[in-house]
């Protein structure tokens, strides 16, 4: 009777699969194991409530900024209705030509979140053990195996080196700290206008940020080249 709470609260909120009631648990009940808890009926309500939601985020994307779902276009990135361009891969911001594993990482350290990259790649590694009959992973509830799983493909080998990371970091250090005396000095022009200035800042500081990361291309130094002369020389008038 809980379990059937349970998966129906699930399914009202639009969760899809219902996770462990435990709250220090991190699996999630899948139909096939449903099927020890809940009346047929209910596990083929349920069945197709999680098929219906899995198919649901395979067709759309979660904006980073307002968090609305937007469809995918079937190319590297889709624009939400708030103007945000997403990354169809990783679902960040989008920041080509970085590579999304290398963004994650950058992004974790700039956010001083070192292990957030990992989880986005591995939420639930210790929770699985490999079969060794079918090599498969199965994800283990009290000891019992509830489904055979895929685990999703590690990421592509890291081509970017920390002192890249560091760098970035850096550069990005030292643009804000002339945007906060850039801030003071635009409360002379109105709130208004000076908001608009510090998007603009904003804009450049991501664009330096993804060349920087990118500057193995000729291109993406050249840029970062640009955007330091352009920032410095507006910080300076």
């Amino acid at each position: 009777e809980c379990w059937l709470q349970h998966v129906q609260l699930s399914m009202r909120e639009g969760r899809g699969a219902a996770g462990c009631m435990d709250v220090n648990c991190s699996l999630i009940l899948t139909p096939d194991a449903a099927t020890s808890l809940l009346s047929p009926e209910s596990v083929v309500i349920y069945r197709k409530c999680v098929e219906e939601i899995t198919l649901f985020e395979k067709k759309t994307l979660r904006c980073p900024h307002c968090a609305k779902d937007v469809l995918r276009s079937g190319s590297r990135s889709a624009i939400c209705g708030c103007g945000t361009v997403i990354c169809s891969t990783c679902e960040a911001g989008d920041h080509w030509p970085v590579f999304c594993s290398v963004y994650l990482k950058y992004r974790a350290a700039r956010d001083g979140k070192e292990d957030v990259a990992d989880d986005l790649w591995f939420p639930m590694l210790n929770n699985l053990s490999k079969c060794p009959k079918c090599g498969n992973y199965v994800m283990k509830n009290g000891g019992q195996k509830v489904r055979l799983i895929d685990v999703a493909p590690p990421p592509p080998p890291d081509p970017i080196l920390p002192s890249i990371i560091s760098s970035t970091l850096a550069a990005r250090k030292t643009i804000e700290e002339r945007r906060k005396e850039i801030e003071k000095r635009l409360e002379a022009i109105g709130k208004a206008a000076s908001v608009e200035v510090l998007k603009a800042i904003n804009k450049l500081v991501h664009l330096l940020e993804l060349a920087l990361l990118s500057s193995k291309r000729a291109k993406s130094r050249q840029a970062a080249s640009s955007i330091r002369l352009a920032f410095f020389a507006f910080a300076n008038t």
